[in-house]
């Protein structure tokens, strides 16, 4: 996971001046740490947290782009919680256009699994999202907010997946003459079961963010 965040990091170094030249393309990348806390309440409710760590990357043009997300956890049970440490892997791929200059709408799936020695559980959905943006400080600071809704969700575990939904806030710093921009998001995302109960997944995260986003 190391070895991909300093990829990306080395990519978006290398063609971020270049797409400053064009006008119409849009090229950026971040990577970000954080906190990752998992709540599972089914037959009893079950609490799991740890790091996270993850990478992200953008391609636009004119009114459409392409994001790619992909996130890591190793969690732990929390204090009371019977079991395991498992690993929780997170991506999405979403087309978005952009319907004002401060509004976004986007498309697309959504795959999250999490893994132990003893198997795995899997989360497959189809997301419709919708990001709100404005300036707190002119050139320097962004305000967002992004929600969405699964169009179709499935699940392996409780008889599949009965939907999901969540939403993310945060603030965007920019330097000024730089590519270079800070991101502090948190979010919330709640997925249900179909045979009854949920799974909240919370996270708080810090990114690096290089080129245009």
């Amino acid at each position: 996971m190391t070895r991909l965040a300093l990829l990306v990091l080395a990519l978006v170094t290398a063609i971020a001046s270049p797409a400053r030249a064009q006008e119409r393309i849009e090229l950026g990348g971040a990577v970000d740490v954080g906190t990752l806390r998992a709540i599972r309440s089914v037959t009893q409710i079950r609490t799991f947290s740890g790091p996270v760590l993850g990478v992200q990357g953008h391609l636009g043009y004119k009114r459409f782009a392409l994001d790619a997300t992909y996130a890591q956890a190793n969690l732990t049970p929390s204090a009371g919680t019977v079991g395991v440490d498992e690993e929780l892997a997170d991506a999405t791929l979403m087309l978005r256009m952009m319907v004002k200059p401060w509004l976004r709408l986007g498309l697309g799936p959504h795959l999250r699994a999490s893994i132990t020695p003893s198997g795995s559980s899997h989360w497959s959905r189809f997301e419709g999202r919708a990001t709100v943006t404005g300036e707190l400080i002119p050139g320097l600071a962004d305000a967002y907010f992004e929600g969405w809704y699964a169009l179709s969700a499935s699940s392996n575990a409780q008889g599949g997946g009965s939907g999901a939904m969540g939403a993310a806030g945060g603030l965007a710093v920019r330097f000024p003459r730089s590519p270079v921009s800070l991101r502090l998001t948190y979010s919330a995302d709640r997925a249900t079961f179909t045979a009854g109960g949920d799974e909240v997944v919370e996270q708080a995260s810090l990114a690096i963010v290089l080129g245009r986003y």
